[in-house]
């Protein structure tokens, strides 16, 4: 059975998985949600956040569902998203998770300025924000027309120490009634609430309060899935090749 995207009444809301908060609005002009994800990080990495689901609502066809316009695979910067360090769910059968936004990627030059470079600044500082999607692609692989069944933005850890995992922190999961109501509204205001909600919530930390977050202990990422992946894979090359040994020894003494 497809899994269910339906929206609640509730603006911030957590998802099916642990991690990951929803993001939801009840009406096109309720943008609250967007500001509870933007306000919390650190302020260059909001703004570009608002700027790149700001392009992907635009870019994406809704009508009832979210439809792909281009190749998760390749376009705007995209790849496919593993989800080594279990941040999001398993996937059901059928389903692929990529992700957009590296601006490292040769095909991020099809990005509007906008996001590639928002500030005009280090694209170091513009290279965190990511937006995560679900897609249901069955056994033909990614093509425009598909459904895209989640929707999250996400971003970096801050600290060189953490590698290039996602922050589950700032990680929520973006409804499509939210993309709705983005889709109603031009950069420019999108690029206002990102600074409004960041002053916000920066003149509402107590003095001397840091403005980015350490991770806290729920959730510590580490090279682990990624190395019982590979001892899997070498695992299962070890197999094979004892395979094919056995094969010509069986050939020699026929």
């Amino acid at each position: 059975m497809k899994p269910s995207d339906d929206d609640s009444d509730d603006s911030v809301e957590n998802s099916s998985h642990s991690y990951v908060k929803r993001l939801c609005c009840t009406n096109t002009d309720d943008y609250r949600p967007l500001s509870h994800a933007t306000g919390t990080g650190q302020g260059q990495c909001n703004w570009c956040l608002c700027c790149l689901l700001h392009w992907f609502a635009h870019e994406v066809d809704i009508d009832h569902h979210i439809r792909l316009t281009f190749d998760p695979a390749s376009d705007y910067g995209s790849h496919h998203y593993g989800n080594f360090e279990d941040m999001l769910d398993q996937l059901p059968w059928g389903y692929q998770y990529y992700t957009i936004g590296n601006l490292y990627e040769d095909d991020s030059d099809s990005l509007p300025s906008y996001v590639r470079n928002p500030h005009r600044r280090n694209i170091d500082d513009n290279n965190k924000a990511r937006i995560i999607i679900r897609v249901e692609e069955g056994h033909s692989g990614p093509r425009p027309g598909q459904i895209i069944d989640q929707v999250y933005i996400t971003q970096h850890f801050d600290t060189s120490d953490e590698g290039t995992n996602y922050d589950p922190d700032h990680t929520y999961r973006i409804t499509p009634s939210l993309l709705h109501a983005i889709r109603r509204r031009n950069i420019t205001e999108i690029q206002q609430l990102a600074r409004r909600s960041y002053r916000e919530n920066a003149s509402a930390r107590p003095q001397g309060h840091p403005t980015s977050y350490s991770q806290q202990a729920r959730y510590k990422p580490s090279a682990k899935n990624n190395d019982d992946f590979l001892m899997k894979f070498c695992f299962a090359i070890f197999v094979i090749i004892i395979f094919a040994l056995f094969a010509c020894l069986q050939n020699n003494f026929k």
